[in-house]
């Protein structure tokens, strides 16, 4: 069976790949970081802000993960294609017999 495809301009292709970028080399380190600072604090067992700091990492390994998910499932369209109701006709004709 086909994948179905989700449209997306280029412009919005190009934005979840820099935030792809943006996750993988900024945030994961400040969030690496959050953990180093709050492990120095002392007792992890009754260390909220170490809990609070992996909670943070998890959250954002996830959004790492799940993004290269998301941007195979999607087919660029242009401009044009997005705002006209091609992609009406293509991907919803159900909608248009309504």
């Amino acid at each position: 069976m086909k994948p179905i495809l989700n449209p997306i301009t280029s412009k919005a292709y190009t934005r979840l790949i820099k935030k792809l970028s943006y996750l993988k080399n900024i945030v994961r380190k400040r969030a690496v970081e959050e953990i180093v600072k709050a492990k120095n604090h002392g007792d992890l067992s009754e260390n909220a802000e170490y809990n609070a700091a992996k909670e943070n990492f998890s959250l954002v390994k996830k959004d790492i993960n799940d993004l290269p998910q998301v941007l195979s499932k999607i087919n660029v369209v242009s401009e044009n294609e997005y705002s006209s109701g091609y992609l009406k006709k293509k991907f919803f004709p159900s909608l248009l017999r309504r």
